[in-house]
């Protein structure tokens, strides 16, 4: 495929994982580690290092090759954990996660852009809720799911480290 696209001039957004269950995912490597909550994905250390080894493999073998236009760690990260009480542990979580598997990519490549890959959240209990804008905008109103605010993922607070960001738009009723 690589090949392919190198000779008709296209570039490819290579994505490491998906938090989804489709092809393995995030679900995949919990079953490895006989673990039940895919939230463990990001916090568990044996998973963690299992992801860091595979991100490095990746990177590594394509760090010269000019068909890929960057890569993204992971396909819609989100931290289920845990209820309304513990959205400041998940966002911490998933800083933490960022910054661990950022420093794992450029120990071998830096010769491609990273980003995390998610839809463009903001954090319910993040000091970002206002992301910049002027004016109040909480993060009921600047995401598309009610819920999607407690998912430990927070679109500015987790750029930190990153070359770009995502944002998966989706048309309102």
């Amino acid at each position: 495929l690589l090949e392919k696209c190198e000779k008709r001039g296209i570039r490819l957004l290579l994505t490491l994982t998906n938090f989804w269950e489709d092809y393995g995912g995030v679900e995949q490597y919990c079953n490895w580690f006989g673990v039940k909550d895919k939230s463990e994905f990001f916090r568990d250390r044996r998973i963690k290092e299992a992801y860091k080894r595979y991100a490095r493999f990746v990177a590594e073998r394509y760090k010269d090759n000019e068909s890929v236009f960057a890569f993204q760690l992971i396909n819609e990260p989100r931290i289920e954990l845990g209820g309304e009480n513990a959205m400041g542990v998940r966002d911490s979580i998933m800083k933490e996660w960022c910054r661990e598997m950022i420093q794992a990519f450029r120990e071998v490549n830096s010769n491609h852009m990273l980003s995390l890959g998610s839809e463009g959240f903001s954090s319910s209990s993040s000091s970002s809720s206002s992301n910049g804008f002027d004016g109040e905008v909480s993060s009921a109103n600047v995401n598309p799911f009610s819920d999607a605010g407690t998912w430990g993922v927070d679109f500015i607070e987790d750029s930190k480290g990153f070359d770009f960001l995502t944002v998966h738009l989706w048309v309102d009723e």
